[in-house]
């Protein structure tokens, strides 16, 4: 009997990967290297103003900065796509995610 179960059957994983997250992927028809490309991009982002925030020590950010970084943001945003892209950063990250 055991012989004519699948592996996953066996140890009660047969459902989709990542459970309700996995599901949801399914729907929308992206793929693990979309989210992880988009999450790339995001932490980019989020690194730009963090890093301003942390220079001039006071933890806040200026209207003249804020200016500044809204305007660097498209670039720094293709920049990091383009780079992650050539580079193919996403393929490597789930052999050692797994």
């Amino acid at each position: 009997m055991l012989d004519t179960v699948s592996k996953a059957e066996a140890i009660g994983t047969s459902g989709p990967p990542f459970g309700k997250l996995g599901v949801l992927l399914q729907r929308l028809g992206l793929r693990r290297q979309v989210l992880v490309i988009l999450h790339d991009v995001a932490i980019a982002l989020a690194s730009l103003p963090i890093a301003f925030m942390l220079r001039d020590s006071n933890l806040t950010l200026t209207s003249f900065r804020i200016d500044h970084v809204s305007a660097m943001l498209p670039l720094l945003a293709a920049t990091a796509a383009l780079t992650i892209l050539i580079l193919g950063s996403y393929r490597s990250v789930w052999r050692y995610m797994a």
